[in-house]
């Protein structure tokens, strides 16, 4: 080993680091903001509506139930610049915005480097889960270009779950749940369910007893799909997505539904969410998630105005559902574009991935399963907290191969290209049909509004990277079983 290769699994954390650290440079540099509402963004405009007028808003209860979910991080950028001072325009909420988001990722790269401890990642596993977690358009350009969102508060919070799962620091778990629940509402459900069914750690993966039974969830999961395909589509029709034409529609919708079959026949575990019926433990801590949930959902009510929220869960269902049928398979090319190019290798080691997912007991792998299911979606952002866990459970599964230095380095400089950093979006004439220029240079990276034509140009350049990554490296087993430990 030379002295080069000593230095940087010497000091590989502060180099990742200093990665970071080199990108958010640029963007201060650089800065460059959506703009749609003076910088805000759709979502960013009602949450900096709700900051103008924070105390009279939560006093006369006037913030509907959608928004009262997003209020933790809407009130700490409120002390931002309550504390300091200034005055509550678009230009300084943007900052605070912003601001936060810089601390959050600090967070989670904290979070990252004690979960790397955890899982004893090699020094591949962590520049491999450095890659998928950090280098992708999900953190290091959204949060810069659209700072006024809450999606790296769940981000983060979806790391710490992780680790208090792993640690098993119930009241950990709890406590993030709890701020979940008013940061980004699928947190809640997850924290919920990890703390139901606790993760364990080190389990031998045994066979399902009960697999011939999973025909007949996944044709009743394929019937539910189509019922709330229906309704969403006949009924109340979802004119702001990307519409398929007929065959394309055809297309679409069938290897949707073969997806859903899949996913449903090949990964339930009947026998194991049987044996947790009759666990006494679980009933009781069920008794504890019930009691919170009612316990939030009460003050919620209590607190919020009786307006209409814009979406509920039947909307959230109903969006997934649409956005998996905009164009054959769209959200595993948005999801590709949103994550980055660690999702190819999520595909192509999906075997290694599910067993090591089994090791960890009944509730991880019931978290899987569902963002499995509800990765359907093309919105890749709506998934952004469940994507590190699945990076880092990738991770572990991959320790035992040994990868060449120059396959680490090539999906470094993947992400890095993919992730879009460097890209500017904004032009002189920007808006006009989100399915057109200049729209496009931004939407084309949200998968429900990705162009036809865009969705086979990206859809293209991940055929070509993992072509380049397949023929280079893993068609001809340049890797191999792992022999040592030492550079843990």
């Amino acid at each position: 080993m030379t002295k080069t290769s000593v230095f940087i699994e010497a000091h590989l954390t502060y180099l990742l680091a200093g990665l970071l650290l080199c990108v958010m440079i640029f963007h201060f540099a650089f800065p460059e903001y959506i703009q749609e509402e003076n910088g805000l963004g759709w979502d960013g405009e009602a949450y900096a509506s709700i900051l103008k007028n924070f105390k009279q808003q939560i006093q006369n209860r006037e913030i509907n139930s959608y928004y009262f979910q997003r209020i933790f991080p809407i009130a700490i950028v409120y002390g931002e610049l309550f504390i300091t001072g200034l005055p509550l325009s678009d230009t300084n909420i943007i900052r605070a915005f912003l601001a936060f988001n810089i601390v959050l990722i600090g967070i989670a790269f904290w979070a990252w480097v004690v979960l790397c401890q955890q899982l004893q990642l090699r020094t591949q596993g962590k520049v491999l889960s450095f890659s998928g977690i950090f280098i992708n358009y999900a953190l290091l350009k959204m949060p810069f270009y659209y700072p006024v969102l809450t999606d790296l508060i769940a981000f983060s919070i979806g790391l710490l779950m992780f680790y208090c799962s792993l640690r098993k620091y119930k009241v950990g778990l709890l406590f993030l749940s709890v701020i979940g629940a008013f940061s980004f509402p699928t947190l809640f459900y997850c924290g919920m369910l990890l703390y139901v069914l606790p993760v364990q750690n080190g389990l031998n993966s045994t066979e399902n007893s009960l697999r011939q039974w999973n025909k007949w969830l996944a044709i009743l999961g394929v019937i539910l799909f189509t019922v709330v395909f229906i309704v969403a589509r006949f009924i109340k029709d979802k004119p702001y997505v990307n519409p398929p034409d007929n065959l394309i529609f055809a297309i679409s919708s069938i290897l949707a539904i073969i997806y859903v079959y899949f996913i449903i026949y090949k990964l339930t575990r009947i026998d194991w969410y049987l044996q947790e019926l009759f666990n006494a433990q679980t009933w009781k801590r069920a008794a504890i998630a019930i009691l919170l949930f009612a316990i939030i959902y009460v003050f919620t009510s209590f607190l919020s105005s009786s307006e209409e929220p814009i979406l509920n869960y039947k909307g959230f269902l109903a969006n997934v559902v649409i956005e998996a049928i905009t164009n054959p398979l769209v959200f595993l090319v948005a999801h590709f574009v949103y994550f980055g190019p660690v999702f190819l290798l999520a595909l192509y080691f999906g075997k290694d991935f599910i067993r090591q997912v089994n090791t960890y007991g009944t509730g991880l792998h019931a978290f899987v399963l569902l963002y499995l299911l509800l990765g359907a979606g093309s919105e890749s952002r709506q998934f952004i907290n469940a994507w590190p866990v699945f990076v880092l459970i990738l991770c572990v599964a991959l320790e035992k191969y040994t990868f060449p230095r120059l396959f680490l380095i090539a999906i470094v400089i993947f992400s890095l290209l993919v992730s879009k950093f460097w890209y500017r979006i904004n032009t002189e004439t920007f808006g006009g049909d989100f399915l057109d220029f200049p729209y496009q240079q931004y939407f084309m990276s949200q998968g429900p509004w990705m162009s036809d034509t865009m969705y086979i140009v990206q859809g293209s350049i991940a055929l070509a990277i993992f072509g380049s990554l397949y023929f280079l490296f893993l068609r001809q087993k340049n890797f191999n079983h792992a022999q040592t430990t030492n550079d843990r």
